[in-house]
């Protein structure tokens, strides 16, 4: 038998591309990509969940923190009603952790394939995943602790300084927070695609992640808000069908919404990285040749 749920047939040929379907581009090819890699990207989510495991747990258990930390600064008391509540929260704010956060090495395998996917190529969903959840252990391990370290900072200085301080300064300082995270987050659409894609230190993924954010501010806050508005419809979605949350959460949600930001930030690492190196490349190797070709004449005088 070819493979288990399609996850290990290295036999079946993919579908050929139509000269329509080569020509697409923007919202058309997603779409396009979307609808013909819909069944994989249902494998890699679940892929993507089952070695997220540890992440899962570590969220859950910061989460139930936070909110129960939240409760006693509101001075809630705790029944049984409010607590069932704290606990679905949890499992909320579960969900948007590690969306936030990643969870390492199975954020890299994932980004990696969803990275072909928005370049159009072929991915072996299985193999690819497991080759860079290896290969990026270390360096995607060393950003998830930082991603959690910094989102449970940032959360807690911006509920800590709205109590402690009022008025005009209180708002300038959470405005100030809220901006810092923003930008933080809108780095994270690039470190693990900076990761699997080239050859760089730890300090040198978040340096490129940050001029790359700023360098492309309004492209990458519009990726974010288009993220913003299908985390909601997903939400709604999710609300309005029965059990309906968990079966968006283990068959598409974190897939799609890091396909949407990898397809959308995919562009700037083409403009501002990939299409610079390959125009230096090019250049270098015309003035190669031409030096070759100037010491052939010069030996062919003498």
């Amino acid at each position: 038998m070819a493979g288990f749920f399609g996850f290990f047939d290295y036999t079946k040929p993919g579908k050929g591309l139509s000269k329509e379907d080569v020509d697409k581009k923007g919202v058309a090819l997603y779409f396009d990509i979307l609808g013909r890699r819909f069944w994989k990207f249902i494998q890699l989510n679940l892929l993507f969940l089952a070695a997220s495991i540890p992440a899962i747990i570590i969220g859950w258990l910061i989460s139930l923190f936070g909110v129960t930390w939240l409760a006693a600064l509101s001075q809630v008391e705790l029944s049984q009603e409010w607590i069932n509540g704290l606990t679905l929260l949890g499992a909320f704010v579960t969900v948007i952790f590690l969306q936030l956060c990643g969870s390492g090495p199975a954020s890299a395998g994932m980004s990696y394939v969803l990275r072909k996917y928005a370049n159009d190529t072929h991915s072996w969903v299985w193999s690819d995943f497991w080759d860079n959840f290896k290969s990026n252990f270390k360096q995607s391990v060393a950003v998830y602790i930082i991603n959690v370290f910094v989102t449970c900072i940032m959360a807690v200085s911006f509920v800590f300084y709205r109590r402690v301080m009022e008025g005009f300064s209180a708002t300038l300082l959470s405005t100030v927070i809220a901006i810092a995270f923003a930008i933080f987050y809108m780095m994270q659409m690039y470190t693990y695609q900076l990761m699997v894609s080239f050859e760089l230190k730890l300090k040198d993924i978040y340096r490129n992640a940050l001029i790359l954010v700023l360098a492309k501010l309004p492209w990458n806050v519009l990726t974010v808000v288009v993220t913003f508005f299908l985390f909601r419809g997903l939400f709604a979605l999710a609300m309005s069908v029965p059990i309906g949350a968990v079966a968006i959460v283990f068959v598409i949600f974190y897939v799609l919404v890091n396909f949407t930001q990898i397809f959308m930030s995919n562009n700037v690492i083409k403009k501002l990285l990939l299409e610079p190196a390959l125009e230096r490349t090019q250049n270098d190797s015309a003035e190669e040749t031409e030096t070759e070709e100037t010491a052939e004449e010069e030996n062919t005088e003498e």
